[in-house]
């Protein structure tokens, strides 16, 4: 799969650590977890998955990242 180009403005910079998050492509859910750690500048996050090891996202990734509200 392709991975789309992102501008460089995009960042996850937004997100807390220990905030709840959903990680999704193309309208699917791909997993739920939370925010472990991020880069100073937002472009890698860490997400530690309700089901499973720790993933490290880039902001090229093919992903899109929305929190989980309670």
């Amino acid at each position: 799969m392709a991975k789309k180009k992102h501008s460089s403005a995009r960042s996850w910079r937004q997100y807390d650590h220990d905030e709840l998050v959903r990680v999704s492509s193309g309208g699917q859910t791909l997993f739920e977890g939370r925010v472990d750690d991020k880069t100073e500048d937002g472009t890698i996050v860490w997400i530690i998955p309700f089901n499973g090891h720790r993933r490290l996202i880039h902001v090229e990734d093919d992903v899109e990242m929305a929190r989980l509200t309670p």
